[in-house]
């Protein structure tokens, strides 16, 4: 594999691009594109499916392809934050994290012998992924206020006309094989391909010419959805929209999100459905539906129900947790009970969409 590379902007839009030969991109909704004469849907979604592993058309082993992974914006994700971390950081099975799972998508496309560099994109006030591959460089972006279409723009440009982008949604988990979609968008000969999750909600991930990038100019702020891409499409380009398998890209915004992405991916979760039980229900049961990764301290007698519990993490006796994801270093005192929550260096954050909960 080639080195990857990490760009970004500075302070406000600054955007950091990892290199592990993909991009991601801000999130974009399909309904707000307009111009639903010039969005194409995929055969591939109405038509007979085949399994990922099936011989279906990927894509042409000469391909040059980039991937690249971006994240950032204005202000740190709200989950981020709360956790006090990357978002990449946080572990979705006992010892994969975030970024390790992208780096899982990028070999689906190597493995297809699709070559080419690999870039990882982080930034703003976002941090970076603190164990980040020696693999992966960062480089800065040289303006401030450039915009996702235009941090994207300066991140590709000095790829070759022809190269073929993959963007990506940094916080998102991808559950699917990116060398189908990308066959379908070869295939097709479309300027760009949309990814969309079976439940018809956008995916964050995008497939396109570097070409295609030239629309954005070389200086000034360019968004991606509201100006860029709705430029293209008054321009008459060709985009489709193809729907993923299953799962799809999962958004991880919110630690709701993220605790069910978890239990997709981590064959230790066995997904129960505790939403709205109290404490001395969840008591019950001791583990049901949580990961606790390698170096996390546990007492024999805490009750942990679909929570995430960080390395380094400490949860003390007679403690009880239920949907809450506890950061690194962090600890739960004895006795305290908290439900739908992040416990992060700052102290316990709670939901304002659900179930308030307490330590007590």
């Amino acid at each position: 594999m080639l080195p990857a590379i990490t760009i970004g902007l500075r302070p406000l839009e600054s955007r950091v691009f990892l290199w592990l030969g993909f991009v991601v991109m801000p999130e974009v909704f399909l309904e707000d594109l307009g111009g639903s004469v010039i969005l194409k849907i995929d055969a591939d979604n109405t038509g007979s499916r085949q399994s990922d592993g099936d011989s279906g058309d990927r894509g042409s082993p000469a391909a040059s392809v980039v991937f690249v992974l971006m994240a950032g914006g204005f202000s740190p994700p709200p989950l981020g934050t709360a956790v006090g971390c990357s978002v990449l950081d946080l572990y979705l099975t006992r010892e994969q994290t975030l970024l390790d799972r992208w780096q899982w998508a990028v070999s689906t496309l190597d493995r297809a012998g699709l070559s080419g560099d690999r870039l990882c994109l982080c930034g703003g006030s976002t941090p970076l992924p603190e164990h980040t591959p020696c693999s992966i460089k960062v480089v800065v972006d040289k303006s401030d206020y450039r915009g996702p279409a235009g941090a994207l723009r300066d991140a590709c440009e000095k790829f070759a006309p022809e190269t073929t982008i993959v963007a990506a949604e940094a916080a998102r988990c991808c559950t699917i094989d990116l060398a189908r979609m990308f066959g379908r968008h070869t295939t097709s000969g479309a300027d760009i391909t949309v990814g969309r999750n079976a439940d018809q909600s956008p995916s964050g991930i995008y497939i396109l010419s570097r070409s295609v990038l030239d629309s954005v100019p070389h200086a000034g702020f360019m968004d991606l959805k509201e100006q860029w891409l709705s430029k293209l499409i008054d321009e008459g380009r060709d985009i489709r929209v193809h729907e993923l398998r299953e799962a799809g890209a999962l958004p991880l915004r919110t630690r709701t999100e993220f605790l069910c992405a978890m239990h997709v991916c981590s064959e230790e979760a066995d997904h129960p459905d505790h939403a709205g039980l109290e404490p001395r229900v969840l008591s019950q049961t001791r583990r049901a539906g949580s990961v606790l990764c390698e170096g996390a301290e546990v007492a024999p007698d805490a009750v942990l129900v679909d929570s995430l519990i960080m390395p380094g993490a400490k949860i003390e006796a007679g403690a009880l947790l239920a949907r809450c994801i506890v950061g690194s270093g962090c600890v739960v005192e004895a006795g305290q009970e908290i439900v739908d929550a992040v416990v992060g260096p700052n102290g316990i954050t709670h939901d304002t969409s659900t179930t308030q909960g307490g330590a007590k």
